[in-house]
């Protein structure tokens, strides 16, 4: 009948699913109701989920008392947040990834050997990260003993641009996926520090790439530097990044070049573990 609205099951795949008939679009509406919560930060009502997502009241409420059943979250008989059995989720990939086992204790061990060997420096935390889209996400962290204390830890992500392990990843994309990810970035004031616009974000990426590490002076904290060099695979792609961060001092040149000399031969013991885990 002309006119007539064809309804199809969620599950189904239909032909203008996307990327292929396989695409499962209820799965695909769960995971972001999943990820509103990490985004807001706080506990939602299917209303509020709904706004976040764009998914119909009706469909988000559905899944979330399905998460509710399956213990992924919890209902107050107002609002709904997560569990802490949500947290299997991002756990099941720290403790699959190689990257995330390896790196762990060089950081660790890095944040002592800097330490000792810039005893001037107070050095606050290292981490590796990796990019996802237009964030990265820590896989392994540890924290200095400074008294000054960042809220990161293992799965903390951050927008990429303003972060030096980002920067990092950025400047490996070629010149045409640079640019479609600066496009899906919107840029947010953090500090007086912070770039302000596109041409100048553009510049310090390239130089990230032209120079081969990058670091953030009080951009996304104030009194807070951090610096970031590559990992890379066995193929020589960078598939992740190395931090430090030290509080802010007005004058880097008596150490820059020692912290990146011991970041650098950290990121080379990183890869060389790596390259017995992989096949």
């Amino acid at each position: 009948m002309m006119g007539a609205t064809v309804e199809h099951d969620d599950d189904e795949p239909t032909a203008s699913d996307e990327p292929g008939r396989h695409f499962v679009r209820s799965l695909e509406r769960g995971l972001k109701v999943i990820e509103a919560f990490a985004v807001e930060k706080r506990p939602m009502t299917a209303v509020d989920v709904a706004d976040s997502t764009g998914i119909p009241r009706a469909a988000v409420r559905r899944f979330l008392l399905t998460l509710t059943d399956l213990g992924y979250t919890r209902y107050d008989g107002r609002a709904f947040a997560l569990t802490p059995r949500a947290l299997q989720l991002g756990y099941s990939y720290l403790v699959s990834s190689p990257l995330s086992a390896v790196a762990q204790p060089h950081v660790e061990e890095l944040l002592k050997r800097a330490q000792k060997a810039l005893s001037k420096v107070s050095i606050l935390d290292g981490g590796v990260a990796v990019r996802d889209q237009n964030e990265i996400a820590y896989v392994a962290y540890a924290r200095g003993t400074s008294i000054f204390r960042l809220n990161i830890s293992q799965g903390s992500r951050f927008p990429a641009w303003i972060t030096s392990t980002g920067r990092v990843l950025l400047a490996v994309l070629d010149d045409d996926e640079l640019e479609e990810s600066l496009a899906r970035t919107t840029l947010k004031s953090y500090t007086a520090a912070t770039l302000r616009n596109c041409e100048e974000l553009r510049s310090a990426i390239l130089t990230a790439r032209k120079q081969g590490w990058c670091v953030v002076d009080q951009e996304f904290e104030e009194k807070l530097t951090a610096f970031s060099v590559p990992l890379k695979d066995q193929n020589g792609r960078t598939v992740a990044a190395l931090n430090l961060s030290t509080i802010h001092e007005p004058d880097r040149s008596p150490y820059e070049s020692l912290l990146l000399e011991q970041m650098r031969a950290t990121a080379a013991r990183i890869e060389e573990d790596l390259r017995l885990v992989q096949p």
